[in-house]
């Protein structure tokens, strides 16, 4: 990306800044250009490649984090459980390391521990870790010869209001042993709680709950009285979970019982506990004095996420308690996965909730996967349907050793300040708990995108290096991958790359020899709805001719989650796309697209990019040669009303690409009024190209593939005046 520019000057033409060019076998191609009116700022973008070929286009991936402090010599790392300490701004990661390929059932049947309870901390979002503190000796004491095992978790921990840090635990507790051998007689797993009143430098062990009882997590809930209760949701073996609360936030807990409407598999299996504040009442609830939200007996309610089938661990569910110092407040679950599913982390993330979870088609224990689609809305009853999904880590199969790596024990971190989700996973050589081998974690950008959030988004897409659209043609064989980064300020710093394929696109991409997005700028309507332009060479016969259609991506949640629109009908390439609103304040979305007819090709769409009415061939805009990328803007002339007008640039040479020209279509719902007269802006060579608004009706600028002797000798950018124009 090139630096940044302000357009307070007016340049005359043809004046044009020379940034990007051909230097040291790169080649600079696809220009890409934004404004952005609340700093007065240029972003243009362009392909660094090492030829002119399509093929040597690259794009860098970030790899998972591997956390090589967190582990002890000869033992092997398990059951994150992170918590973020407001104060301080610290995240503690705990876990226990085990001795060797020690079982957990050869420490119960022995009654030997070989777990050791430590953490590391970062004090920077997760970018640095410090090194290892155990803190088994100082913390557990003389006590962990009457344990047999322990672990933390799995999942996250707490700050309470208080201040006080929560880390979840459970133990098995050797009740009785067989003297004068020291067997284990009766061994029995009870959850508790690690606690630290001083923002994380010492640390206390809280009371067990008397309830056999396994895997936990906690949250706080607040009434209305404004007073503090813990509450503990573990793993049981009877059939159904085992809850308990604190009223002295963890030191000792209090009456626990079994949840009736919170069913186990077999065996049981790990879930996840979240409290948020209840939402505020609309005008309307407060009118009823019935509703729910005016009879909750807490300022807080409480979600949970946990396998919904009684038999095996398969369909995650998202229950709702509004009333959650009730025993039987729990409602019927959201069925957020459906298949195979296991272990979760439930985090909240502005109004929205997030999970990660372990998942797969056959088994669970195929990958773990980030859901970011949870709002209060689909917590409100039973449903269920596909919902979009981020893989963040998944099986490796190493075919030379016969193993599959496997990720297991997911835990979900989000950090307000920064808008991060922090991910954290056991790396296992195979699925065998004797295998876990070290704890990984990937950092993610929430991205609350829109107007109100000032984000922005790039998306491109990545392809292998040297795989040539041509070639993916030809074999009928997409290998195109739909990705975005965002920018929280104005372009100085970048997110981690979304891959938004196997979401989007889905079963789909089977169909595809290959796609693209743009090239060029994408648009955001009135409504809020963002829409990135794309094409798509669909899988043909053998005998018959490739055929590629243009179609929109959007996304009506701020960029939250985005859909394919349905594709044009006919013959379309790349393409740009614009919101043009008459007098009367209707809007459509114009589409403008490549073509090898000879002329451009339009369509209108009434649904605002879902699909396309059918398309027409503009007389008055030639290709050039087999065509070429053009560029589309609406804007107001008028300030003073929403009425837009359309500016289009490209070649005009029809016989190659030279005489980049800029037309005006003063009634662009009307194909035929684009005006005879065009400003030609470079007068040479000249190909791809990208229009921006400056945001007053008068001034723009073109950023453009330019040369003496060929197109792909530099990107400039020129300013031009609407009046130059017209």
């Amino acid at each position: 990306m090139a630096s940044k520019g302000h357009p307070e000057a007016q340049h005359a033409l043809p004046a044009r800044t020379a940034l990007f060019q051909q230097k040291d076998g790169k080649t600079y191609r696809i220009p890409a250009l934004i404004y952005i009116s609340d700093g007065q700022t240029f972003l243009a973008f362009a392909e660094e490649r090492s030829t002119p070929r399509d093929s040597d286009a690259k794009v860098l991936w970030s790899p998972a984090q591997t956390l090589s402090s967190a582990s002890l010599p000869d033992h092997r790392t398990m059951n994150p459980c992170p918590v973020y300490e407001r104060k301080s701004k610290t995240i503690y990661l705990f876990f226990v390391c085990i001795l060797g390929n020690t079982t957990e059932y050869h420490q119960i049947a022995t009654g030997r521990n070989q777990a050791r309870l430590c953490y590391v901390t970062s004090t920077d979002y997760g970018q640095n870790w410090s090194k290892l503190t155990d803190l088994t000796n100082s913390v557990i004491g003389d006590e962990i010869f009457n344990w047999a095992t322990f672990a933390v978790g799995p999942g996250h921990g707490i700050q309470m209001k208080s201040g006080r840090l929560i880390i979840p635990a459970y133990v098995y507790y050797i009740h009785y042993r067989c003297f004068p051998f020291h067997f284990p007689l009766i061994v029995r797993p009870h959850a508790l709680s690690f606690y630290s009143d001083d923002c994380g430098v010492t640390w206390q062990m809280g009371g067990k709950i008397p309830m056999k009882s396994c895997e936990c997590e906690m949250a706080e809930i607040i009434d209305h009285a404004d007073q503090s209760h813990l509450y503990c949701n573990a793993r049981s073996t009877c059939g159904h979970r085992v809850e308990a609360l604190s009223e002295s936030s963890g030191a000792a807990f209090d009456s626990p019982h079994v949840a009736q409407k919170l069913v186990e598999p077999h065996r049981g299996c790990q879930g996840s506990v979240l409290s948020f504040p209840m939402p505020e009442r609309s005008d309307e609830e407060e009118k009823s004095p019935n509703d729910c939200l005016t009879q909750s007996e807490t300022k807080t309610w409480l979600l949970y996420s946990h396998p919904t089938n009684k038999k095996k661990r398969k369909d995650l569910g998202v229950y709702l308690n509004k009333s959650p110092l009730k025993t039987s407040g729990w409602g019927r679950p959201w069925i957020i996965h459906q298949g195979p599913s296991g272990y979760s982390d439930l985090t909240q993330c502005e109004e929205r909730f997030a999970c990660l979870m372990e998942c797969g088609e056959k088994s669970e224990i195929e990958e773990i996967a980030f859901d970011l689609t949870l709002t209060m809305d689909k917590t409100q009853g039973s449903k269920s349907r596909p919902f979009p999904v981020t893989t963040l880590f998944k099986q490796e199969r190493k075919e030379s050793e016969r193993v599959q790596v496997t990720y297991r024990i997911p835990a979900l971190l989000y950090i307000s300040e920064n808008q991060t989700f922090l991910a954290f996973a056991e790396k296992r050589k195979t699925a065998d708990d004797t295998d876990a081998d070290v704890l990984v974690m990937r950092k993610g950008i929430w991205k609350d995108d829109g107007r109100e959030s000032k984000t922005l988004f790039l998306f491109f897409i990545t392809v292998p290096v040297g795989v040539s659209e041509h070639k993916q043609i030809h074999k009928n064989k997409n290998q195109a991958r739909l990705c975005y980064i965002t920018s929280k300020d104005t372009g100085k710093t970048w997110s981690a790359v979304t891959d938004l394929t196997a979401d989007v696109i889905g079963e789909q991409e089977k169909d595809w020899a290959t796609f693209a997005v743009g090239p060029g700028h994408g648009v955001q309507l009135k409504s809020g709805r963002l829409i990135i332009p794309a094409y798509v060479y669909p899988c043909r016969s053998h005998n018959c001719k490739a055929t590629s259609c243009a179609f929109a991506l959007y996304s009506d949640d701020k960029g939250s989650t985005w859909r394919l629109g349905k594709r044009m009908d006919g013959e379309s390439n790349e393409c740009q796309m614009a919101e043009i609103i008459d007098d009367k304040g209707t809007s459509k979305l114009y589409c403008n697209a490549r073509s090898i007819s000879g002329h451009r090709v339009e369509a209108l769409s009434e649904c605002n990019g879902e699909s396309f009415d059918k398309p027409s061939s503009a007389c008055k805009l030639t290709e050039t040669g087999r065509g070429c990328q053009g560029s589309v803007l609406s804007f107001a002339p008028n300030q003073a009303t929403e009425k837009t007008w359309l500016l289009y640039c490209h070649p005009t040479n029809p016989s190659k690409r030279a005489c980049l020209g800029v037309y005006l279509n003063k009634s662009p719902w009307d194909a035929s009024r684009w005006e005879d007269r065009k400003l030609i802006i470079y007068d040479g060579p000249s190909g791809y190209s990208d229009l921006a608004h400056c945001g007053d009706g008068k001034h723009f600028a073109c950023l453009m593939e330019c040369g003496e002797i060929s197109e792909v000798e530099g990107i400039a950018f020129v300013l031009f005046k609407l009046s130059d124009v017209i």
